[in-house]
Parts: structure tokens; C-alpha cells; sequence
């Protein structure tokens, strides 16, 4: 999985042919399943989590397909929050090794499949056979090539943008924003977070010349303050919509955004055939349970556990600790990929860390 896909034997550029071709061979799984399918730099999956605890709430059996893990490669894959069994996921692998194996010599692949195009098809394969009522899928890497970019999706939505795997998507924000925006499709509603003005534009732009309606979501009212217990915080928020509050089971001023991105999401969902009504957006989002994402596992001495990987997402999370947690500085325990930005994140976590511990 370390080479990401684009490397020689798997040019990054062919994934989603690749990945239809793996899909034709079992059965187009993709096909006729109500799909949401959300693209962006940062907050994707915590937007993921909330629509699908949402949607859980309603009452709709909810598949969920996420990356990176944490513990096990089976959290991947999971059906109203319960990653898939061990012995279904053997069964699983062996059914796609069947046809992986009947392609091997296929010309038509244009290289070999990475991991991450095995376990898109596999996800869709499962949560078809599990006639899941909505599936939330996460894009992994861009959004045009992105191997997920294979489904029809009932809505699509691009959370914020930043500076991320520039080798690949681009130099810029807006060249970065416009790979991600590729997932849009004709007639489909795309949601955005509200962010810098000329990244808004570089996704209106793709929207439009691929028939997709693009519509700018503002975040969610919030002081940002948060209660916590047994590791988790629950944050206060509030739509317009709403004569009372919406707890969110999530930390940090950022999450009011994503929040609010998934809500629109919801509520677009509920308006075209899937219920999700007020309540059980209340209910999901403040059950969602998205570990790693500020999390407080240990109170005394406090350690809180992080999965930043962007300078922006750093500040964010140095932000909650010193507003919300009134920690100011303490050992830093660190380590990231080397394609990541590494010296800007150590220079944002600098005026907090007493050590590194790399």
C-alpha cells in the first residue's frame, strides 16, 4: 500500500480502470446501491461518520468505507459502525483473489491492482451482498483518478482543501481542488465547504462542465466548547433549521464545518427518498464515535491522539488542546510519512512541544 499507486507497475492514472474492470468481473456490485461519495483534503471521513451515524439513526442499514486504519485492516469496511467479521472478510479476500487471478493476464488492465483498488471493489462487493440501504464511501487519494470514482452516487461533496500529495494533484490549491471536484457527475448535487474563494471557484468550475449543481454549505454555529467523557467530546452546535441544539460527538472548531457539510448531506438524502429526519441527525451525530480525531485516551498524566497530516490540520488540533483542554505545551510524540509537509508540521507543533519524540 506504501506506493499509493502511482508508482511504475501501477500508474496511478489508470486506477479507475483497473478498478471497473475488478468490479465488471464480480458482478458490477456498484451498481443500483444508494451511494454518497465525499472527496476533500481534510474532515472527509469525520464528514463520512456523521452522515453515516445519521443515517444509522434513521433507521437505514449504513455501509461505510474509510482509510487509513487504525488497528485493523477491517475497520475499513463497516456496516452500521461494526467493521466486517474476520471470517467474512477471508471469504471476501479469497472471492476477489478468484478474480484477480482470472485477470492476471488481461491486457486490457494497464498495470497491476494496489491495495486500495482491491478494497474498493471488496467494500462495494460486501456492502452489495449485505443489501445495505446507503453506502458512504470516502475517496482515498485526488477524486478524478481516485479508484471510488467508479460509483454513481445519489450526492457528492468535497470537504475542505489544502495543500496535499502535490506530486500528484498539483501545486495549488485550485489544481488540487479541481482533481477532487472530478467526482462530480451530471444532474448529482455537489456540496462544498465554504472556504477560500478561489478554491470554491475551481470546483464550480469542474461542476459545471460535468452537468453537476455545486452548492457552497456554511458551517454550523458553535463556541466550540466541548464536554468530555471517557475520552470523547461532545460539542454544541446549531442550524438555522433547528429550535435546539445538535450535539456532535467531535472536537474542535473544524468540526463545525464538516458538521454543517454533513448535515446539508442529510438533508439533501432525506429530500430524495432516503429519510433522515431532524431527529436522527440529532441522534447520530451525537453518538458518532471517530477515534483518533482529538481523542483523549488518558487523563492523568492527559495524552490526546491525533491523525493530522497537513499543517492546517495541526493548528486545528493545537488549537482544541490550548482553548478547549487548556494544555499549552508538553511532549509531542510525532511521526509521519516522508511525503507529508514534516517541517512545517514541526514548526506548528514547535511553541507547544517541551520534546519530540520522533
Amino acid at each position: 500500500e506504501r506506493g499509493m499507486g502511482y508508482n511504475a507497475k501501477a500508474p496511478f492514472e489508470h486506477g479507475v480502470r483497473r478498478t471497473k474492470i475488478l468490479l465488471s468481473r464480480l458482478g458490477d456490485p456498484q451498481n443500483g446501491m444508494p451511494i454518497v461519495h465525499i472527496a476533500g483534503s481534510k474532515g472527509k471521513g469525520s464528514v463520512c461518520a456523521l452522515v453515516a451515524a445519521a443515517a444509522q439513526a434513521a433507521g437505514h442499514r449504513t455501509g461505510l468505507y474509510t482509510q487509513p486504519h487504525l488497528h485493523s485492516f477491517r475497520e475499513r469496511f463497516q456496516i452500521n459502525r461494526q467493521p466486517i467479521a474476520t471470517e467474512s472478510f477471508v471469504e471476501l479476500t479469497n472471492r476477489t483473489r478468484i478474480a484477480v487471478e482470472a485477470l492476471q493476464n488481461s491486457p486490457s488492465l494497464d498495470g497491476t491492482f494496489t491495495t486500495f483498488e482491491l478494497s474498493t471493489a471488496m467494500a462495494l462487493d460486501w456492502f452489495q451482498s449485505k443489501a445495505v440501504d446507503l453506502a458512504v464511501i470516502e475517496v482515498g487519494l485526488g477524486g478524478r483518478l481516485d479508484a471510488t470514482n467508479v460509483v454513481s452516487p445519489k450526492i457528492t461533496a468535497v470537504t475542505n482543501i489544502a495543500l496535499e500529495h502535490i506530486n500528484v494533484l498539483g501545486p495549488t490549491l485550485p489544481a488540487i481542488a479541481r482533481e477532487k471536484a472530478g467526482i462530480a457527475k451530471r444532474d448529482i448535487a455537489m456540496l462544498v465547504s465554504d472556504q477560500a474563494r478561489d478554491v470554491v471557484a475551481a470546483i464550480e468550475e469542474i461542476g459545471k462542465a460535468k452537468g453537476a449543481t455545486v452548492k457552497t454549505v456554511a458551517p454550523l454555529e458553535t463556541d466550540g466548547v466541548a464536554a468530555w467523557s471517557e475520552g470523547r467530546a461532545t460539542m454544541t452546535a446549531r442550524h438555522p433549521e433547528l429550535d435546539k441544539d445538535l450535539p456532535i460527538g467531535l472536537a474542535g472548531f473544524h468540526q463545525a464545518q464538516n458538521a454543517g457539510l454533513a448535515y446539508a448531506i442529510c438533508r439533501d438524502l432525506h429530500r430524495s427518498g432516503t429519510a433522515i429526519p431532524h431527529n436522527a441527525i440529532q441522534t447520530g451525530f451525537g453518538s458518532v464515535k471517530w477515534p483518533a480525531r482529538i481523542e483523549l485516551v488518558h487523563n492523568n498524566p492527559p495524552v490526546v491522539i491525533d491523525g493530522a497530516h497537513t499543517i492546517e490540520a495541526i493548528e486545528a488540533v493545537l488549537t482544541t488542546l490550548t482553548r478547549q483542554l487548556q494544555h499549552t505545551h508538553g511532549p509531542v510524540i510525532f511521526g509521519a510519512l516522508r511525503d507529508k509537509p514534516i517541517q512545517g508540521m514541526v514548526e506548528a507543533l514547535h511553541p507547544y512541544a517541551t520534546e519530540f519524540i520522533v
